[in-house]
């Protein structure tokens, strides 16, 4: 009879994983069919920002001149981020020595040049380019403003503004966080400061006043594209980079080659954040807002416990990473390709969470049938009750952070396995009797 039950439960395990996996596959196709359409909205032809940061008055002139001599034999414009003050060591702000753009004028004079023709475009990168007080490396991360008060950071990046405006005699209203780091002072500051485009990592924030465009590729990334997929681009790539990492000649000759077929290519247009903030932002707004989505079904959540969780992160980890990959390139063939894996490896995880819930409630239920003693029902009663607490606890959070009903299904499918094991229970424990 009991080996019956067992067969039952499996029989059940395995349709509600169908279900789940049709749930997910509704889901997913659901979000990529809005993805594509968010896509379309672009232009037919790809934009292509480049974005090159630590420019300060440490910057190599006569290298810098190797790399930006490249991109204007293109006509090819960037972003440009400067350090206003900068400091002699990124990794901490106490103790350090720190040197004003302003005393460099080559540097500045060179830069206001590209600027006049059109070839550059000036974002302020943080103050000091180093960690405050409050992160380092090894406990938070490095970052120059996080948790720093409204008062310190207006202080830090009012002063860093006054600084680049006097030295180029424009305003600037392009902000580069050192790290891709930031928190909601910042944003109140830059608020109040008149900045409107925040250049970021990840991600998007609510401001109406400053618009958060984040980078999404590398020089490889592009290079790859123009080799494997001229005819179909992603609706834009947003390219940061460093002039220190182009070291060489060999390096030289990467970046003339790359320049020279994105050039030749009729879909390319290259744009800076201005531009491309006026043209394409309530479009960049829809896809970041998607991409949130996405990450949440990466991300897993639907699982109830964390050691399961960390048992089964390996499974389909190849597809996760292509999937990660499309949505940061917004590359919709990738994902149209790799959302079955996803649906996939969610039932397969789904699988095993409800495998080891069966395995571990059964044998508790079981387990207690042998417990000769008056309490151990109610003991079993109250652990179950536990259980369920945390989970409506667990879920009322994810569903208060990100609103997804889709995730009560797995919630569902997990109470009605605790039900069945706890009706097995009930029957051996009846038997017994």
């Amino acid at each position: 009879m009991v080996g019956y039950k067992l067969s039952f439960l499996l029989i059940y395990l395995l349709i509600i994983s169908c279900i789940f996996y049709i749930n997910e596959s509704i889901s997913v196709n659901h979000l990529l069919i809005q993805y594509k359409s968010d896509c379309q909205q672009f232009s037919e032809n790809s934009q292509i920002i480049f974005r090159n940061d630590d420019i300060s008055a440490f910057s190599n002139l006569e290298h810098e001149k190797r790399i930006f001599s490249i991109f204007q034999k293109y006509q090819i414009p960037q972003v440009i981020g400067v350090i206003p003050y900068a400091s002699e060591n990124c990794i901490t702000c106490i103790n350090q020595k720190y040197h004003d753009i302003r005393s460099t004028p080559d540097i500045i004079d060179y830069f206001a040049r590209l600027r006049d023709m059109g070839l550059v475009e000036i974002g302020q990168h943080g103050y000091q380019h180093c960690s405050n007080y409050l992160h380092d490396m090894a406990l938070n991360g490095l970052s120059e403003f996080n948790d720093l008060s409204y008062a310190e950071q207006f202080d830090k990046i009012s002063r860093g503004k006054t600084i680049l405006e006097s030295a180029f005699g424009q305003e600037v209203t392009t902000f580069i966080p050192p790290y891709n780091r930031f928190d909601n002072n910042t944003l109140e500051v830059l608020e109040n400061l008149n900045f409107t485009i925040l250049s970021d990592g990840s991600g998007i924030n609510n401001s109406t006043k400053v618009h958060t465009i984040n980078r999404n590729a590398s020089l490889t990334e592009l290079h790859e594209y123009l080799n494997q997929r001229e005819t179909n681009l992603p609706p834009y790539l947003f390219i940061m980079y460093h002039s220190y990492e182009l070291k060489d000649d060999v390096d030289s000759i990467f970046l003339d080659s790359l320049l020279s077929a994105a050039q030749n290519n009729p879909k390319i247009r290259f744009s800076t954040l201005s531009d491309f903030n006026k043209n394409y932002y309530s479009q960049i707004q829809t896809i970041e807002t998607l991409n949130s989505r996405f990450e949440q079904l990466l991300n897993k959540k639907w699982f109830c416990f964390y050691f399961i969780n960390h048992l089964i992160n390996n499974i389909s980890d190849k597809s996760f990473k292509e999937l990660n990959r499309g949505l940061r390139l917004h590359d919709i063939r990738i994902l149209t390709k790799d959302y079955h894996d996803l649906c996939s490896a969610s039932m397969t995880n789904f699988i095993i969470q409800n495998f080891l819930i069966i395995l571990f409630l059964t044998g508790i239920f079981f387990l207690t049938t042998y417990i000769r003693h008056p309490l151990h029902t109610k003991t079993l009663i109250l652990f179950l009750l536990f259980v369920l607490i945390l989970k409506i606890w667990e879920r009322l959070l994810i569903f208060l952070k990100y609103g997804l009903v889709h995730f009560y299904l797995c919630d569902l499918f997990f109470l009605t396995t605790c039900g069945l094991c706890f009706f097995i229970y009930c029957q051996k424990h009846r038997t017994n009797k």
